[in-house]
């Protein structure tokens, strides 16, 4: 007896006991060695198992319980009485379940799903299942054998029955792969069954098989596959099936055909390591195959040769280029001298667009082409370059400058990529050169070059990185827009290499707040000055100076800016890119000094020259973001040179150098040592009063 059948013993008397003068004395007849029993099952129930066992023996009309089943209350069971009869199986099942391996004789249903068991021993029976649960389950029956006849004529020995059964259901896995075996999720489908029974709907499929006329009704809808690419069916009567899928996905071909399966045998799934599989009896695997829509790319020469080194993006019928969730182009390759292949293209119009050129070749045109996604074969874009014409000294130098659009301030970006490329007509939707970035890091302002331009007008546009122009960005929350101009376009004209121009254009990009990593940039003007006895001199030396941001001259704020006066008196620089900070509210405090080659603070007593700065501390905010200020150098004469830095014939020259190290000039004259000392010492102490006083009034 197999494990598991007491959920089966909701069992009814059959109606042949109920016939039956049941009882434990009875009419004496003719009597027979054996009998036989016959079970007449569907044909589904081909291969069922059922065995009789012996709960009772019979002699002289009378069922006598075995041993093994005394004593537990059968013996008072009126079996005429149908629900003493259920709880008389019940008992007997229960019995039969505590004793394993219990003899019996066994029948299996042939093709017709009929069981016979021949040469029984008079007694009572119990007919249990005990094999091909999948095909049916047969519930078990009481039978007395033999039993008398209703006509009084004597006993039946050889007893036919149809017992109850029923179908435990079927199962059914449907597995969704595209054409390289990998699940597909998201997919719906409807599942439909073959009816013979009813009126079809208005539009249900109608047919006629070997069985008669059938129509598809729908039996399931709404079913999708999960992230493993299955749908899972259970209880599933015995009968015919399809599922039907109602769309494809994007990017696998959709054909619309009905996939069919029958259920002839029961049996259940689970999921097993995260997949449903078959747990018991027979289960339906179907397996559902997408063609992925397939997309050929040839990046081809003038002489038909396979390029490699061509960057290429998929854009949009509106040039747009397509995206993924995280904003990245979806489509994006370089080619590496072979045909690209490009799976799972979503049906729909589009441009393949060249992002970056091989090297000495131009960019294209963008290519327009369809995928419609019924393709029996892969759709095939050809793009072709040309070779750079000869090399022309034309170039054109891009500059991008950042800008907070309220006070129109330069902001300084810490470290942030922008991508620039050139068009050739105002709307910037054909791009004719390769995609330069420009990288910021603690500037506002930064500059790219274009070179080995053709003849004609050229417009800066603002692009992504694959090359298509935006009209605003995004910095964190923060929208930026590029602003263009006059100042954002330029032409050559003239052969190519006529003259060698080159042009220069501008793109600003104005910020709407500041972005988190942008700070407020300002710049100070330095003027030099060289005067002589109070008047302009004209000087053919070179000066230096450093921005710092503290009063001790030590934390540089700027590289050392150079003042070369060029046989001039005055020479102008300008330190930008000076952070303010990163609000409207922000200040910063900037000090300037004339330094040596290498950025080293002078001592403005010493040397050659006086040095003077109108202001030497300098305040910058969103308000007053450019300040200006002036370094005047006064020429000393002899004389004032001689005081200011008097030196002895000693080889110490600790006293007379400048802060930079360098020593200071030696007069050269015979002056008396003792003379010397003593002026040595009375000038000493008049310049060191004199710059005391004037570094207290520098350093306020």
């Amino acid at each position: 007896m197999k494990a598991g059948r007491v959920r089966h013993l909701n069992t009814v008397l059959l109606s042949l006991v109920l016939a039956l003068l049941f009882s434990f004395g009875a009419s004496a007849g003719e009597e027979r060695s054996s009998g036989s029993v016959t079970m007449r099952l569907p044909a589904q129930g081909s291969g069922v198992e059922l065995t009789a066992y012996q709960v009772a023996t019979f002699d002289g009309g009378y069922f006598t319980f075995a041993d093994a089943f005394a004593g537990s209350g059968l013996e008072n069971m009126d079996l005429n009485d149908s629900e003493q009869v259920e709880r008389t199986i019940e008992i007997l099942e229960t019995l039969m379940t505590g004793r394993n391996g219990a003899a019996g004789t066994s029948g299996t249903a042939d093709a017709s799903g009929t069981v016979s068991i021949p040469n029984l021993q008079p007694g009572l029976y119990l007919i249990r299942q005990t094999g091909g649960e999948d095909r049916l389950l047969v519930q078990s029956a009481l039978v007395p054998l033999p039993y008398a006849a209703s006509d009084g004529s004597g006993w039946i020995y050889d007893v036919t029955l149809s017992p109850k059964n029923s179908f435990a259901g079927g199962a059914a896995i449907l597995n969704k792969v595209d054409d390289e075996g990998k699940p597909v999720g998201g997919v719906q489908f409807v599942l439909q069954e073959k009816a013979r029974d009813g009126v079809p709907a208005a539009d249900a499929e109608t047919g006629v098989d070997a069985e008669g006329s059938y129509f598809w009704r729908e039996f399931k809808a709404n079913l999708v596959t999960d992230e493993n690419g299955q749908i899972v069916i259970t209880g599933l009567p015995v009968g015919t099936y399809r599922f039907i899928e109602t769309g494809a996905p994007e990017g696998l071909i959709f054909t619309g055909e009905p996939y069919e399966f029958s259920i002839t045998r029961a049996g259940e799934a689970a999921q097993i390591n995260g997949r449903y599989a078959r747990s018991s009896g027979e289960v339906v695997e179907l397996e559902i195959v997408n063609r992925q829509t397939r997309l050929e790319v040839d990046k081809l020469d003038e002489n038909g040769n396979l390029l490699a080194g061509a960057t290429l993006v998929l854009k949009d019928a509106l040039g747009n280029a397509i995206h993924n969730e995280n904003g990245e182009p979806e489509y994006i390759f370089t080619t590496e001298g072979v045909t690209f292949l490009l799976k799972r293209v979503a049906p729909g119009s589009y441009l393949l667009s060249e992002v970056q050129a091989p090297e000495g070749y131009q960019i294209a045109e963008d290519v327009p082409f369809v995928i419609t996604g019924d393709e029996l074969t892969p759709v095939k874009v050809t793009m072709t370059d040309k070779k750079i014409p000869k090399k022309t000294n034309r170039s054109l130098t891009v500059t991008k400058h950042l800008m907070l659009t309220e006070l129109e301030d330069d902001l300084l970006a810490s470290d942030v990529t922008f991508y620039v490329a050139l068009f050739s007509d105002q709307e910037r939707t054909h791009r004719v050169s390769d995609v330069k970035a420009v990288v910021f890091q603690n500037s506002a302002v930064n500059s790219v070059t274009f070179e080995n331009l053709g003849e004609g007008t050229y417009y800066v546009g603002e692009t992504y990185a694959d090359g298509v122009a935006l009209t605003s960005g995004m910095i964190g929350d923060v929208v930026f827009t590029p602003e263009y101009g006059k100042n954002a376009e330029f032409t050559f004209e003239g052969k190519s290499g006529q003259d060698g121009q080159q042009g220069e254009a501008e793109v600003r990009n104005v910020f709407m707040e500041i972005p988190e990593g942008f700070y407020l940039s300002g710049e100070i003007e330095i003027t030099k000055k060289v005067v002589k006895d109070g008047k302009k001199y004209k000087s053919k030396d070179t000066f230096y100076a450093r921005v710092f941001s503290d009063a001790d001259l030590t934390e540089p704020a700027s590289d050392v800016v150079t003042l070369a006066m060029d046989g001039k008196s005055e020479a102008k620089v300008t330190v930008y890119d000076l952070s303010i900070g990163e609000s409207l509210d922000s200040s910063a405090t900037y000090y300037l000094a004339e330094t040596d080659k290498k950025g080293v603070p002078l001592d403005p007593s010493a040397g050659k020259f006086a040095i003077t700065i109108d202001h030497d501390t300098l305040v910058l905010d969103a308000q007053n973001s450019n300040q200006k200020t002036v370094i005047t150098n006064e020429l000393l004469s002899e004389d004032e040179k001689a005081e200011k830095n008097p030196e002895s014939d000693s080889d110490s020259d600790s006293d007379a150098e400048v802060s930079s190290g360098t020593p200071t000039p030696k007069t050269g004259d015979d002056t008396n040592i003792m003379l010397y000392l003593i002026l040595m010492a009375l000038s000493a102490g008049v310049c060191a009063a004199c710059a005391g006083l004037y570094l207290r009034r520098r350093r306020r």
